[in-house]
């Protein structure tokens, strides 16, 4: 009967050693962290603040219209908004030498004043006026924009309306 006990001790330490690895792997499995939901509002802005700058550079060193090439990529840029928060909106200030271009992709019309007058920006439409400090009136709300001597700057004001909350970033 002991040789029975002997034949089995190697199929026992065999059995442990498989019990303490499948333990030690257990232990030492990474355990997966909550990921915070990405801020897309935040992430839209951003990225439309830097890919700004690029496609005025770029206007720039190809030659091209600057004012036109804005256009497309703001419209461009509204349509992938879009697709990736459906209350996104947004508008621009775009100065190009002595000219400014005042774009709206907020879904509402908005005021756009100067010292001596004042404009209605509809939806969807730019105004283009001599470079000077304006004031927006978005929904009752001013927004003044300090335009610099720089001969091309951008200016932006971003917007998103939940059903909860109403978000707002100004990038003067």
């Amino acid at each position: 009967m002991t040789s029975f006990f002997k034949n089995k001790k190697g199929q026992f330490y065999i059995f442990i050693a498989i019990l303490l690895i499948t333990y030690a792997f257990n232990i030492a499995r990474p355990v997966p962290f909550a990921q915070e939901k990405p801020d897309v509002f935040r992430e839209l802005y951003k990225n439309f603040i830097t890919e700004s700058s690029v496609v005025v550079n770029n206007a720039l060193y190809e030659n091209k219209n600057v004012s036109g090439k804005f256009l497309e990529f703001s419209n461009g840029y509204a349509d992938y908004a879009r697709t990736r928060s459906s209350q996104f909106r947004f508008a621009y200030v775009l100065k190009e030498k002595d000219m400014l271009v005042v774009g709206n992709k907020l879904g509402i019309s908005i005021n756009l004043s100067l010292t001596n007058a004042s404009y209605n920006v509809t939806d969807s439409s730019t105004k283009t006026i001599r470079s000077q400090d304006i004031t927006l009136d978005v929904a009752g709300v001013n927004y003044d924009f300090a335009i610099g001597p720089e001969p091309y700057q951008v200016k932006s004001l971003f917007k998103q309306k939940t059903a909860t909350e109403t978000r707002i970033f100004v990038d003067k």
